[in-house]
């Protein structure tokens, strides 16, 4: 089995949803960690602390490349079906989410304010459990979709969503919301900026065997962040640093894959339900917390099983949802 590889279509469709499939698992493994409390205070349990901000930072990348690369392809016209095919599904699916949720929630005897319920449906909180990602994730689909219809210049429509992007989280960090909402928002930009600049950043990044030399200096750069972040004491820098960490992060990552294999059949199943396996965690990560006292390792299996096997089983209706 040949592992190594020169792979020009790195971010294909079914590498990114490989890739996708790769970050859910972290993701999840990064909530395990939190809620198990296992390798706490340990440097295993820093970077599974961080493995969070990371993950979600990739995805973040992805939507904005995914987004620039269809429309450059595609042109006005990809705008035409957007509210249809993107935004409209992603709004019912996480309404089914949070439908899901509120039951859940109800079952456990867990007191349920109707404000949160309104704002689930809305922005800046919700009962879905990690699902500000799923709100930050609808608003950039919103102003992606209303910036590109009204800005005849791609690269002027491109500025102002990054412009945009950069005052919502300007926005957030004022109403001082929770330091996930905002730090990733950056690699949406970064996303978005790759893809409309990819031949020049390919160049200047990988030709030749230069990739050897870029994936050293992201590493060095990304330990070098490591230990800013652990000297300093502010809050807001220790957060610029996150940032930074996320940016180094996607690049080790896309050289990774350029040169080494990941789509396996493993990768593209969970690829396939990666959106449920985020979205569903929370539900079983609070059922089974109860285990967690008893037994951490069958608390972690009974959550890994459990949130894949319903992924699974809600994956036909979010497929149904999207080809409405």
């Amino acid at each position: 089995m040949n592992f190594l590889i020169d792979q020009s279509d790195y971010l294909s469709k079914t590498n990114t949803k490989c890739l996708k499939g790769v970050m859910s698992v972290l993701v999840l493994i990064h909530h395990l960690y939190q809620w198990s409390g296992i390798f706490r205070k340990s440097l295993i349990g820093a970077g599974l602390q961080f493995l969070g901000y990371l993950c979600v930072g990739v995805f973040f990348f992805l939507s904005g490349y995914g987004l620039m690369q269809s429309f450059q392809k595609q042109g006005k016209r990809y705008l035409d079906t957007f509210v249809r095919k993107r935004i409209t599904p992603f709004y019912m699916t996480m309404t089914m989410f949070i439908i899901m949720y509120l039951v859940f929630l109800l079952l456990v005897g867990e007191r349920v304010m109707g404000t949160e319920i309104i704002q689930s449906f809305l922005f800046g909180g919700t009962i879905i459990m990690n699902g500000w990602y799923l709100q930050v994730q609808l608003l950039l689909y919103v102003m992606f979709y209303f910036i590109f219809c009204f800005c005849s210049s791609r690269n002027w429509a491109m500025a102002l969503t990054v412009l945009a992007s950069a005052l919502c989280m300007g926005a957030m960090i004022y109403l001082d919301y929770g330091s996930s909402w905002y730090v990733s928002l950056p690699l949406f930009s970064v996303g978005l900026i790759w893809a409309r600049y990819e031949p020049q950043i390919i160049t200047s990044l990988w030709k030749g065997n230069r990739w050897w030399l870029t994936l050293g200096t992201a590493t060095l750069f990304f330990g070098i962040q490591v230990l800013g972040y652990m000297m300093t004491s502010s809050f807001r820098m220790k957060n610029c640093i996150i940032t930074l960490f996320e940016i180094s992060f996607v690049i080790c990552i896309l050289t990774a894959i350029r040169r080494v294999k990941i789509d396996y059949k493993i990768t593209r199943f969970l690829g396939s339900i990666s959106f449920e396996i985020y979205a569903l965690q929370g539900i079983f990560l609070k059922l089974f917390s109860g285990i967690n006292n008893m037994n951490t390792c069958m608390y972690v299996l009974c959550v890994t099983f459990a949130t894949i096997v319903t992924a699974i089983s809600i994956k036909p209706i979010v497929r149904k949802i999207y080809a409405i």
